[in-house]
């Protein structure tokens, strides 16, 4: 029979079936009868056995044991099956190292008529260095897997491997979210079948409506109200520009009619009833709107009402020029504290002389060049270009450029760094970075096309400045990229995000920040040190 655990997540109910668990009567100092547990537990059967009694170990006995009551042996009974009881005239000392039992054993006796077995103990020992000794069951969540296993090095290390697993240090156990390709990288860890998740083809009975309605503040968003559970996060999580509204518990899109009508096909497939409000159909998003609403709406919530049309207005003339998002959002935020300094007043109320004198006292406070640049160029293209009043340019000059050397890495504080990364994708992102010179930007945003084994390049589509260009693929990186390519199979981005949506570029640099202080590097480096230590190194 199939191995069957649940687990629920606020560790109050424990269930296991087909779990043998050997016992045997110990006499414990001065405090009498225990029950003594034969078997070493690993983490998932002590997370049982504290549920049944109070668990405590002897260090003088090298065993675990649970107070002799018969409400504690009848919790044991409803929670292992088969229960094995040996004398205690055959007990040998057992050590809570990698040699030591697991709760786990194999080739048992029948099952007497009380349930309970009598066996010798030297058939129940089993080697926890077999990577098939693994206890993996359905999370409580719906949503991934626990694995629970004696330590092992390269079991450990094997699941750490598989993407998104991380280490519960409350309940003592793995835990592996449902992800592509998780499923398959499991069932190589054991001999035994993996538990799947629950997800029927029938429509659940807390599934059955899905309301749509406007979002209270972002008039260009639709809330959906379903419970978030797992049929309901399996059919939105492939839905463009959707995210987790934490406040009011619902899932917010862009209320674009494409997005909306596809997210209703997929619910109404399943039985689902739409109900929609009339203002999320009136509030219909142009197809070809930018994406970026939703960042530009958040933060013009705090503008006075008389200047937000200024600050529209400004952000669509960007946009028409083509202006990068990386850019306008810089523009925006130079601008929009240059009004705030002034109290928000209208920005046409504001003279050259009183902008000149609020620049200069911003230098005195310490600003950067590369800041006044920003400043200076946000405030020429309104005054300039869309105002049209030239003697600004006169007003505000650009500084002296600073010719500085960038802070760069040596090849063996390179080669330190990477060996401090363990995940492949991150592993990987970093060489790109340096064996090919790339920004952070430019990695995110490779596709599977981009690289071409062939001619042994990499095409770099819209980079800075709109500019398209092609770098070398070296031998080693093409070996990375293909293994890497087979743990994750990624489907368009080269790198995906949790949801297969294009990775973000606070995830690169958290990875690189990481990296360095396990590699011990105290020189005040960024991932973009990468690509200047890859050109000094062609250089030198």
């Amino acid at each position: 029979m199939e191995q069957a655990f649940y687990f629920c997540a606020d560790n109050k109910l424990f269930r296991a079936n087909m779990m043998p668990l050997t016992i045997f009567p110990l006499q414990y100092k001065n405090e009498g009868k225990k029950i003594g547990i034969k078997t070493y537990p690993d983490a998932l059967a002590k997370a049982i056995l504290r549920e049944c009694g109070s668990l405590k170990y002897s260090k003088t006995c090298q065993c675990w044991y649970l107070p002799y009551d018969k409400e504690v042996y009848a919790k044991l009974k409803t929670a292992f099956h088969p229960i094995i009881v040996v004398p205690s005239a055959h007990l040998r000392t057992v050590q809570p190292n990698t040699e030591h039992q697991t709760a786990t054993i194999a080739n048992v006796s029948p099952q007497t008529e009380t349930g309970t077995v009598v066996c010798n103990p030297s058939t129940q020992e089993t080697e926890t260095n077999n990577p098939a000794a693994l206890h993996i069951a359905v999370h409580s969540n719906n949503q991934g897997w626990i694995v629970a296993t004696p330590y092992n090095p390269t079991v450990v290390n094997a699941i750490k491997a598989i993407p998104g697993a991380k280490w519960q240090k409350t309940d003592k156990h793995w835990y592996v979210p449902a992800r592509k390709g998780n499923y398959r990288a499991l069932s190589k860890l054991t001999a035994n079948p993996v538990p799947l998740l629950h997800f029927s083809n029938n429509t659940p009975q807390n599934l059955t409506e899905v309301h749509i309605t406007l979002h209270p503040t972002l008039p260009n968003f639709a809330l959906l109200d379903i419970p978030y559970t797992a049929a309901a996060f399996e059919i939105i999580k492939t839905t463009k520009s959707r995210y987790y509204d934490k406040a009011r518990k619902k899932w917010g899109i862009l209320n674009k009619a494409s997005i909306r009508q596809g997210l209703i096909q997929r619910f109404e497939a399943i039985g689902c009833r739409i109900q929609t409000t009339p203002d999320v159909l009136q509030q219909n998003v142009p197809e070809k709107y930018n994406h970026r609403l939703h960042t530009q709406t958040q933060w013009l919530q705090d503008i006075p009402d008389e200047l937000k049309p200024v600050f529209t207005n400004y952000t669509d003339q960007l946009m028409t020029r083509q202006y990068s998002w990386h850019t306008i959002k810089n523009y925006l935020s130079a601008f929009k504290e240059y009004c705030r300094a002034f109290g928000f007043q209208h920005p046409q109320s504001i003279t050259a002389r009183q902008a000149e004198k609020w620049l200069v006292q911003k230098v005195r406070e310490g600003m950067s060049g590369s800041m006044q640049n920003t400043f200076i160029c946000s405030l020429r293209y309104y005054y300039v270009q869309m105002l049209q009043q030239p003697d600004w340019n006169l007003v505000l000059p650009f500084p002296r450029k600073a010719h500085t050397l960038p802070n760069v890495l040596s090849q063996q504080e390179v080669k330190t760094l990477l060996a401090k990364v363990s995940n492949p994708k991150h592993k990987t992102m970093l060489l790109l970075a340096y064996a090919c010179g790339l920004r952070v930007s430019e990695i995110i945003a490779l596709r599977l096309r981009d690289i071409d084994s062939g001619r042994m390049i990499i095409s770099i589509k819209a980079a800075k400045g709109k500019k398209d260009r092609c770098v070398m693929l070296p031998e080693l990186l093409l070996k990375e990229l293909r293994s890497y390519y087979t743990t994750y199979q990624p489907k368009e981005w080269l790198f995906e995000g949790q949801f297969q949506e294009q990775y973000s570029t606070r995830s690169i640099q958290k990875v690189f920040s990481v990296a360095k202080i396990k590699a011990g590097i105290k020189k005040e480096v960024t991932l973009h040190s990468l690509r200047h230590s890859f050109a000094t190194h062609l250089h030198e």
